[in-house]
């Protein structure tokens, strides 16, 4: 975690004196867009994988961070006819950033993508970071977008810096044990949310 963002309460949304811009953090399964020089999207990731997408031309760009929920990862190679909301779910963060990018005067053949994300971590038996790659690249490819830059796979996770405005990306390791826990606390509470909110796929199969 950035020094500016340990003296706020709020650290979702800070200033960083580094780029002397507000910073916004994107957690998992959601996204952000904006057409502001002055606004820097913030994602950081273990298994997980970040979608940049701009328009330079519009010079608008945001940002869909996506963790499909673990009973897509127990059952990926299954016909998933019966978990279609989870599905649905796992996509929304990618079609909503499309969605309000085209709100804001991009085009769709306009439209840059720079994909990040999908670690192999320690005691991955379910390879979650490439079934989350998998997921992401398939969905990018049936919307017939164009992905110019992928940084995925290996063994660390990754902080994004995503600058909207020019389409930029800066990717970093991360390293601090404290930044690693926080990483994995967010992204945990996120699956369990999920969880409470759809149940077991296998569950819903045995009713």
């Amino acid at each position: 975690m950035t020094e500016e963002r340990r003296v706020h309460s709020n650290y979702q949304s800070y200033f960083s004196k580094k780029y002397w811009q507000k910073q916004h953090l994107v957690l998992p399964g959601n996204f952000i867009f904006s057409d502001s020089a002055d606004e820097i999207l913030v994602a950081e990731t273990g298994a997980g994988v970040i979608v940049c997408m701009y328009d330079v031309e519009a010079h608008v760009g945001g940002l869909a961070h996506i963790f499909i929920p673990e009973e897509l990862i127990m059952n990926f190679k299954k016909n998933q006819r019966d978990s279609d909301l989870i599905i649905d779910y796992a996509k929304a963060p990618l079609e909503g950033l499309i969605n309000a990018l085209k709100t804001k005067g991009a085009g769709k053949k306009r439209i840059n993508i720079r994909l990040s994300g999908g670690a192999s971590l320690m005691n991955d038996e379910f390879d979650m970071g490439l079934k989350n790659i998998i997921f992401a690249q398939t969905e990018i490819m049936d919307k017939g977008l164009r992905m110019i830059t992928k940084d995925v796979g290996g063994e660390s996770c990754r902080r994004i810096h995503f600058f909207p405005y020019t389409g930029r990306m800066e990717k970093h390791a991360l390293r601090r044990k404290k930044d690693i826990e926080e990483l994995w606390k967010r992204e945990h509470t996120y699956l369990e949310q999920v969880k409470q909110k759809f149940g077991s796929i296998d569950a819903a199969d045995n009713q």
